[in-house]
């Protein structure tokens, strides 16, 4: 199951609802994706699945939702999902861990070569 990085509200109320959490904890294989496919939303994404973890997300499975399970669900996971020798070099270089509020991304390497890093 495929969702947006993003806590949701029970209609009506405020009462916050973390569904990749509940699928998760219910065994369901979960990714996460921006919740929009623009700069700001790509730019937004670690910050809001630190929330995702914040409130009860388990931080591995919050790491394979963003890594092998996309990759699986697609039927790439041969190439991407991991590092492993002979998949393709697509890496984020970031400050911290990813899943801690306030990381950055230092840089982007694709197929082993970098194609963006911060001034």
């Amino acid at each position: 199951v495929i969702f947006p990085a993003q806590i949701n509200f029970e209609q009506f109320t405020r009462n916050r609802i973390n569904v990749p959490k509940i699928l998760a904890d219910a065994g369901v294989k979960i990714a996460c994706r921006p919740k929009t496919d623009n700069v700001q939303g790509h730019e937004d994404f670690l910050r809001e699945m630190a929330e995702l973890v914040k409130s009860g997300l388990d931080k591995e499975i919050a790491k394979k939702s963003i890594t092998i399970y996309p990759a699986e669900m697609l039927g790439i996971n041969y190439r991407l999902g991991s590092l492993e020798v002979g998949k393709d070099a697509n890496l984020l270089i970031l400050s911290g861990d990813p899943l801690d509020v306030g990381t950055k991304i230092h840089q982007v390497m694709l197929e082993g070569k970098i194609v963006y890093h911060t001034p």
